[in-house]
């Protein structure tokens, strides 16, 4: 079976790196964010769809950095889904939930300008090739 999803979006809002622990005492570091993707249908009626997605590590501590609102992005990920009940006017209602669990991504724009892509120093990177990053490259990353 294979459970593999690639989406190129905007972040929606800036992104709030989380903590947590493990069950053995261990912290590590988790974020969520939604993914405005357009769908298009047509030219004159693009849609919309705003995809939830999280991150774990020093994938989280990456997107939290480096990716802000308007940012676009690229994404390879796992579709994850749950269900969970409600009460509704006392009548028991299930709801389907889902987000995308990232694995690795692009990031194809910087923090300081969602339309091309800056270096520190003020250079344009427009005609560069945008950093990828892969969770196997992602511990030699200095954050």
């Amino acid at each position: 079976m294979i459970n593999n999803i690639t989406l190129t979006g905007r972040v929606v809002k800036d992104i709030e790196l989380r903590k947590d622990k493990q069950s053995n005492g261990e912290e590590y570091n988790y974020c969520f964010l939604k993914l405005a993707v357009q769908r298009t249908y047509s030219k004159e009626n693009p849609i919309t769809d705003f995809i939830s997605c999280k991150a774990f590590r020093r994938n989280a501590e990456v997107l939290a950095q480096y990716a802000k609102q308007g940012s676009l992005i690229a994404i390879v990920g796992s579709l994850i889904t749950w269900r969970t009940d409600k009460m509704i006017n006392g009548e028991k209602v299930f709801e389907n939930n889902y987000c995308i669990e990232i694995k690795s991504m692009t990031l194809l724009t910087s923090k300081d300008s969602s339309d091309s892509l800056n270096t520190s120093n003020g250079e344009s990177t427009k005609d560069k090739k945008p950093q990828e990053y892969h969770l196997k490259e992602l511990d030699d990353l200095e954050l």
